[in-house]
């Protein structure tokens, strides 16, 4: 396929026009004997095309996030195994890592966000793997890849980056990581209609690495798949997303439905469109909630320091984002009484819609002790606010008419 630039690929990608019918959609059965059960045309269609997109060798398409994220982890890691991550993840993630994995035997430590350097203290002969969010979730801070690839890389790790916040705003391969996962609800789809999770394979890691004689990711070089690929030389560099299909989605069935897929590509045709237009209306929205008398604070990707505004505007080409979290003043109750009071707004932890939506980040990380929250300033009057695409004269007067309802 010709070299397009990345508009047109979240369009073309991965579909050509029907020969018989010159039809240029993209196709959907919904019969079983026409697909087999992990694969369908659609996913077909959605996983080529966001490979294409992101500048992979190969995606690999899930029900939704969660299942992306641990087919992910499960590839590389088994009993015995250990992971590093950076913490402030998505409350689900950091909830299937704290403690689901642990039922897999696997470990998984949380280095401090703030100070990538903590990384390389946590290494150990079982590490296998380093993950990290482009965004964290919890404290809306920037990762900074590029350096974090560096530390996995001379360990001869891979680094996987959850791009869910910020897909076409940061290309992850292009900055040094070796694997792309995304929950594909929120901002890929953009219209909360439908759930699913993509794994995105660079190509680019040397899985085949040896320490002592032994291979490192015995789970990959003993896969039947990629032995047999191996072994007359094609294809290996996709092992990785060859492994992951060929046991984890199967024996899990956690594969995408072929409707939930053509809704992804939907989505995706406008993404572009649609980022350029939550991020504008982001910035609009921090600018006025900044000057508020009635807001203690705002958090917004790059406004922690001015050495995290220099790498969000390196990293990230058109924006830092449309999740925008703030503190209101005054009595505890004031958080619960400003989403009471706020309209246009739906109230739900699902992010990255057209529409805007706010929650509650002291309800959503009931796994963190009060004391933990208020260490990173989290309080009962801190709330998300994810922006939509709705006119800005809108979202900043709904926002107004709350705060001055409070």
């Amino acid at each position: 396929m010709k070299h397009y630039k990345s508009e047109t690929n979240l369009i073309h990608a991965g579909c050509e026009c029907a020969e018989t019918t010159q039809i240029r959609g993209d196709p959907s059965y919904q019969i079983t004997s026409y697909q087999t059960k992990d694969m369908s045309t659609a996913t077909s269609i959605l996983e080529q095309r966001m490979s294409v997109f992101d500048g992979g060798v190969g995606a690999l398409a899930f029900a939704n996030g969660q299942a992306a994220i641990l087919a992910t982890i499960l590839s590389v890691a088994s009993a015995g195994d250990e992971v590093i991550s950076l913490d402030g993840l998505c409350n689900r993630t950091h909830y299937l890592f704290k403690h689901t994995l642990k039922q897999f035997g696997i470990k998984v430590h949380f280095a401090d966000s703030s100070n990538i350097s903590s990384v390389s203290a946590l290494l150990t002969p079982q590490t296998k793997a380093i993950y990290a969010e482009t965004i964290g979730r919890l404290k809306l801070n920037v990762t900074d890849i590029v350096a974090l690839g560096e530390i996995a890389h001379r360990a001869h790790l891979p680094l996987i980056i959850d791009n869910t916040l910020m897909p076409f705003v940061c290309q992850p391969l292009k900055l040094g990581a070796d694997i792309v996962v995304y929950s594909a609800t929120e901002f890929l789809g953009g219209h909360g209609n439908s759930s699913a999770g993509l794994v995105i394979d660079s190509g680019q890691f040397d899985w085949m690495y040896q320490e002592n004689g032994e291979y490192k990711f015995p789970l990959i070089v003993a896969s039947k798949n990629c032995s047999e690929l191996d072994s007359v030389g094609l294809l290996v560099d996709s092992a990785f997303i060859m492994k992951a299909k060929a046991t984890l989605l199967r024996d899990f069935g956690v594969c995408l439905s072929p409707f939930n897929a053509l809704l992804i590509l939907q989505g995706l045709e406008t993404l572009h469109l649609r980022m350029e237009r939550h991020i504008e209306n982001a910035r609009k929205v921090v600018a006025f909630l900044k000057n508020h008398p009635k807001t203690q604070r705002v958090v917004y990707p790059g406004l922690h320091s001015s050495q995290e505004d220099i790498l969000a505007q390196e990293n990230f080409k058109i924006g830092a984002g449309s999740i925008v979290g703030f503190e209101l003043k005054g009595d505890i109750g004031n958080g619960k009484k400003f989403m009471e009071c706020l309209s246009l707004f739906s109230c739900s932890m699902n992010v990255g819609c057209v529409k805007s939506s706010v929650c509650s980040v002291d309800t959503m990380y009931t796994e963190l002790t009060n004391e933990q929250k208020e260490q990173i300033g989290i309080t009962k009057n801190f709330v998300y606010l994810s922006i939509g695409i709705e006119h800005i004269e809108d979202i900043v007067d709904a926002i107004d008419s709350a705060l001055r309802d409070i």
